[in-house]
């Protein structure tokens, strides 16, 4: 779940890496695959509409955490 009012959603697991759209506080995603980029860590998500793309870990509440 996107624990931030909006995060940028981008086609690459950079910082540098063009931004698809946003996401919203709240919104329900799916994580599918994990990557750690120059000290960062992302996550490609997919919501349930079938968009996906990468964020950073720190906008992500994940359960149990």
């Amino acid at each position: 779940m996107v624990a931030e009012n909006e995060v940028s959603v981008r086609y690459g697991p950079v910082g540098a890496s063009p931004e698809q759209f946003k996401w919203f506080d709240g919104a329900e995603l799916r994580v599918h695959d994990t990557h750690t980029a120059n000290g960062a860590e992302w996550i490609l998500a997919q919501d349930p509409t079938g968009r996906q793309g990468w964020l950073p870990v720190s906008a992500v509440l994940r359960p149990g955490g």
